[in-house]
């Protein structure tokens, strides 16, 4: 991680966006539903569950499941992840374009509705940690990552933003704080992209959009 400084801010999802999650996730997560016997979803049924709130993601891959369930869970996937982790890959260009941001002066930012640990750990994973400048958890209390990326903005005192990410949550939770959004159509939920812009279908086009988006600021 790098000291932060008050200037433009590139804010990223995580997965579908930066990290390839379904490479080390989905049998990870299969891994924890064989180990607390409920029914082994499919990869689809797992990739759709990226991007939700922690609630969200529970009931749809854990269907039934109580209290119990949910601290079982958190108990078990660290060691169910730490088994795949081997597996895991950024997208193709990402670490580049980290570095291309960072030359041009932006800070680099991370908003995820995972938790700190599971955020850390995907970031060191594919090898862009220390091309992050700060990261952004779904903290105790939030239920949207609109209330999470209005908490990174006021962090950093930066209103000089632009958000990155693969669905309408990201959508919707740099509209709410009146910041630009770019869609990757390379990630998880291409169609919920189809009617919004600008969209990427590569990290490699993401550069150029946010500097046409920061031009007046």
């Amino acid at each position: 991680m790098n000291s932060l400084q008050h200037q433009k801010m590139v804010v990223f999802d995580l997965d579908g966006t930066l990290n390839r999650t379904d490479l080390f996730s989905v049998p990870a997560i299969q891994l924890v539903q064989k180990q607390l016997g409920f029914p082994i979803s499919s990869p689809e049924k797992i990739k759709s569950s990226y991007g939700t709130a922690y609630r969200e993601f529970m009931d749809l891959l854990f269907p039934g499941g109580d209290a119990q369930t949910a601290k079982d869970y958190q108990r078990l996937i660290p060691q169910a992840e730490q088994q795949y982790l081997s597996l895991a890959r950024p997208y193709e260009g990402i670490p580049e374009l980290l570095d291309a941001l960072q030359e041009s002066g932006y800070q680099t930012a991370v908003c995820s509705n995972s938790n700190h640990r599971y955020i850390s750990t995907a970031l060191k994973a594919i090898g862009i940690w220390n091309r992050i400048d700060i990261i952004q958890e779904l903290e105790p209390g939030m239920d949207t990552k609109t209330e999470s990326l209005a908490c990174l903005i006021q962090k950093t005192g930066n209103t000089q933003a632009v958000m990155v990410g693969d669905t309408l949550f990201d959508y919707q939770a740099a509209k709410d704080n009146g910041i630009p959004f770019i869609g990757c159509r390379y990630g998880f939920r291409p169609h919920e992209m189809a009617s919004l812009h600008p969209v990427v279908d590569a990290p490699s086009e993401i550069l150029y959009w946010v500097k046409q988006l920061t031009k007046s600021v």
